[in-house]
């Protein structure tokens, strides 16, 4: 789910193979529903920063790029086809969405542009993966079904930053508003926080009473919210880390 042209669409995938888009404040269904010819699972969705183009990642294992006129959606751009699906997409927050990056079921990463500028491989799947700013420039950090936070550059087809930070899938990373530091959220009931200028994780593990599934930090970055499992949401002051 994502929102478009702002906060009046709510643009949201399913099973059905198709997208499709509501308006945010009455909840009525606008437009026709977004099909490929090439029919297959939507398993992600993301809106360039721009907001002119809307990337969808399938379970074919292609990334493709939609443009939208109100009513009727057209493919501009896809992929050639990965061997797992596609089921998380970050675009790159700092070029105004010059890169994507994608991560796919086979635990690769791909980072794209007009081409693939580079793909590599993680042992386990990528459920999730953010953007982040660091002093030599912007990064991506995945998350994975290993447990393990992994950063890298859009150009380098390696990590170079390999954290152990939960014994189960992480299910969300998200970077602070001040980018200092990232949280990740896990099936193992917990909560962590990695300083991303000095790598190493912060404080200990934040527990729960279920697998925590999502996290969003507040606009002052001390507050961080965490969903679980069993329906709870949980605020954690994190000024002391």
């Amino acid at each position: 789910v994502a929102f478009l042209s702002g906060d009046k669409y709510i643009i949201t995938c399913s099973r059905d193979d198709c997208l499709q888009v509501t308006d945010a404040k009455t909840g009525k269904l606008v437009g026709d529903p977004w099909q490929d010819r090439e029919s297959s699972q939507i398993c992600a969705i993301a809106v360039s920063p721009n907001g002119k183009f809307v990337a969808t990642g399938s379970k074919d294992g292609r990334i493709r790029l939609w443009t939208w006129n109100g009513k009727t959606a057209k493919i501009v751009a896809r992929s050639k086809r990965h061997t797992a699906a596609a089921n998380c997409l970050r675009w790159s927050p700092h070029d105004n969405g010059v890169y994507i990056a994608s991560g796919f079921d086979d635990g690769r990463v791909a980072v794209w542009q007009v081409v693939v500028v580079g793909v590599c491989s993680n042992p386990d799947q990528v459920p999730c993966a953010t953007w982040v700013q660091t002093a030599d420039g912007h990064a991506i950090v995945t998350g994975s079904t290993d447990g393990k936070l992994r950063m890298r550059y859009p150009e380098n087809r390696t990590y170079y930053l390999d954290v152990n930070a939960h014994s189960d899938r992480i299910c969300a990373v998200v970077p602070s508003p001040d980018k200092r530091i990232l949280a990740s959220a896990s099936y193992d009931r917990t909560l962590r926080v990695l300083d991303l200028k000095a790598k190493p994780l912060i404080g200990p593990p934040l527990k729960h009473s279920a697998e925590v599934t999502c996290a969003a930090f507040a606009a002052s970055g001390t507050l961080l919210a965490a969903g679980t499992s069993d329906g709870m949401i949980y605020v954690w002051d994190i000024s002391g880390l």
